[in-house]
């Protein structure tokens, strides 16, 4: 087992596993990270591991290769998606998420020989998530039905202070 944070050394052929466990906002930025990695590196085939949630949204990017539907807790369930893992013979394994010793057994049990912490600058200048065409359509009709002054309500804010939005920006 290898632990690498830098992606200079990626070969374009590799199959990496991006591991993606926590709430959409966390899946969301995932694939903006998986389609910058893309981007540096055209070759590399990049799947992720994420709940059950959030499986329809993921297979709808164009820069997600697969998906894996898994968790690492309880113990049992860490299992039983190291087991789902294993079948793909994954080269590199991304994971920064606070997972800790469960991150390790995962990577561990998955048996993939580098865990790959990957990171990207941002913000980021173009647009990351991809929507069809229909899906822009529903949306633009949601908002035309909706009245001219509007509240827009984002319940909870992550797990960190960088998270965090101050009152005062909320307000108009």
């Amino acid at each position: 087992m290898r632990y690498d944070n830098d992606d200079a050394d990626i070969k374009n052929t590799e199959k990496i596993l991006w591991v993606e466990l926590g709430g959409i906002g966390d899946v969301a930025q995932g694939i903006a990270d998986i389609k910058l990695l893309k981007g540096r590196h055209p070759g590399v085939e990049v799947w992720m591991l994420t709940k059950p949630q959030w499986k329809d949204f993921v297979s709808s990017q164009p820069s997600v290769d697969g998906v894996i539907v898994g968790d690492k807790k309880p113990f049992k369930v860490l299992l039983s998606t190291a087991r789902q893992i294993r079948k793909y013979k994954f080269d590199r394994m991304s994971d920064i998420s606070a997972g800790g010793g469960h991150s390790l057994m995962l990577q561990m049990f998955c048996r993939v020989p580098y865990l790959l912490p990957l990171t990207t600058k941002r913000p980021r200048e173009e647009a990351a998530l991809d929507i069809s065409e229909e899906s822009r359509r529903r949306a633009e009709d949601l908002l035309k039905s909706l009245p001219d002054k509007r509240v827009f309500v984002c319940i909870g804010c992550g797990g960190t202070s960088l998270k965090v939005w101050p009152v005062e920006n909320w307000i108009r």
